[in-house]
């Protein structure tokens, strides 16, 4: 039974360090109370980041309960186990390897991994694996311990699959390359705790990807491509979701979808430092709900919604762009590359909105900008390939700020607008205002030290 857990847990409760030995949450990790512990943290793991007093637990199924987890069934693994002598629901009897308990995996189970490392390829692997919608088939990390993947091609890899979550793992690689997490025409799939790092792309998933939740992961150092990079073809993804999330150091953008989508959700994340963009939307974004994230430091513009022609055959086509809410963000660009100190992202816009297809038709209507706060060093705060793009696009309440030059904030083909002459410009342009925000601190010279940045401010009636 299930309850055996109970009975053969004997994890010690470890009590925060002092006040003087805590790392502040900052850029490099998730830590929301602040004890040096948290998603990608240099003290490991916690099982509560609510609590800085509570960072293993003691009773498994209580935190199970807590966080929405009810499995039927637990296996667990664990360096030191046997697979040829593993049981379902004790603790004392775990698999040694992972793919050994995958075996196991169906709708209503768990897999628990224990503190340890395993080596090798595809670790946690399904492939048509179908869990009805109240019964999710569950890989988890114990709480509060660092189990840690390490693969040449992936770590996770899943295809035709429905309803499983994946918590808590850390995702790297063996030798440099390969995938920390990829999907294939997978629904009802959660990626929550993740830290992923040193791998060629962090988390990438393709073709009809519907319900998606990507959660407080940390999407790090990836050199070959971008952190978290999710597209479609000729199947459509909806319903994705990518909210409280870390992701910097990457190769090219921090966040991009590339193709077709309906009701994409980005919230909460923050997106720094990346050797591209912040946010890449590509070829068909629509209905985009984009809100309450710091894009800062990265090497070119914040947001960007862009079309372009691919290599015939490619199967990538470009598709309008219609219907997409930005707010509440704030979109910083600074001056100075944060690998080489060169003034790359001084001349970048923080949003850029291009068609860059031969044809010159694609279609930005009904995109909306408010209660952003935009900053650039010398580009502009918006920048339009087109006058039809421009004439699409609303912007709403936000606060503009240009560090050098004149007060301009829209460039449409090398044409400038101040606040007043974009609003015979956009189609909606009301209640935005040119002005330094009054940031705690914020400096162009903290480009390669990204956890000194402090964008608080002071409350300003509500704004």
């Amino acid at each position: 039974m299930i309850g055996g857990w109970v009975k053969a847990m004997t994890i010690a409760v470890l009590m925060v360090a002092p006040a003087s030995a805590r790392i502040p949450a900052h850029a490099l990790c998730i830590d929301a109370d602040n004890d040096g512990r948290g998603v990608g943290c240099p003290r490991g793991a916690d099982a509560d980041d609510s609590d800085p007093s509570t960072a293993s637990t003691d009773d498994l199924l209580a935190w199970m309960k807590r966080n929405d987890y009810h499995p039927e069934v637990i296996y667990s693994v664990s360096p030191d186990g046997d697979d040829s002598l593993a049981a379902p629901d004790d603790p004392r009897r775990p698999y040694a390897t992972i793919p050994a308990a995958m075996r196991r995996l169906r709708g209503g189970s768990c897999i628990v991994l224990r503190e340890g490392q395993w080596k090798g390829d595809r670790l946690i692997a399904a492939y048509g694996l179908k869990a009805p919608k109240n019964r999710p088939a569950i890989v988890l990390a114990m709480p509060g311990e660092r189990a840690v993947l390490k693969a040449s091609s992936s770590c996770v890899e899943m295809r035709n699959c429905t309803n499983i979550v994946i918590d808590g793992a850390v995702l790297t690689t063996i030798a440099g390359g390969g995938h920390g997490v990829k999907i294939n025409d997978c629904q009802r799939i959660t990626l929550r705790n993740l830290e992923v790092f040193s791998l060629s792309r962090g988390i990438f998933g393709a073709q009809d990807i519907n319900n998606l939740l990507i959660e407080r992961c940390v999407v790090r150092d990836n050199g070959g491509s971008h952190g978290i990079y999710l597209g479609s073809r000729d199947r459509p993804n909806s319903n994705i979701v990518i909210r409280d999330c870390l992701v910097y150091r990457n190769a090219m953008h921090g966040i991009q979808h590339n193709g077709r989508i309906r009701q994409l959700v980005i919230e909460g994340n923050s997106v720094h430092s990346n050797t591209h963009g912040g946010l890449s939307m590509l070829q068909g974004v629509c209905g985009a709900m984009i809100r309450g994230n710091t894009v800062f430091n990265n090497n070119k513009q914040a947001v960007i919604f862009f079309c372009y022609d691919d290599k015939p055959n490619s199967g990538i086509i470009a598709y309008d762009q219609n219907d997409n809410i930005v707010e509440d963000n704030i979109l910083w660009v600074g001056r100075y590359d944060w690998r080489k100190q060169t003034e790359q992202p001084a001349q970048h816009a923080a949003i850029e909105m291009r068609d860059g297809t031969a044809a010159q038709i694609i279609e930005m209507n009904n995109n909306v900008f408010r209660r952003n706060i935009i900053v650039t060093v010398q580009g502009a705060p918006a920048a339009f390939s087109r006058p039809s793009l421009a004439a699409g696009t609303t912007f709403i309440d936000n606060t503009f700020f240009r560090a050098d030059g004149p007060q301009r904030v829209i460039d449409c083909r090398q044409q400038w607008h101040d606040i007043t002459a974009a609003a015979g410009l956009c189609a909606g342009f009301t209640g935005n205002v040119f002005a330094r925000p009054d940031f705690a601190d914020v400096s162009v010279t903290y480009s390669n030290t990204p956890e000194l940045f402090d964008f608080s401010l002071p409350a300003q009636g509500g704004r």
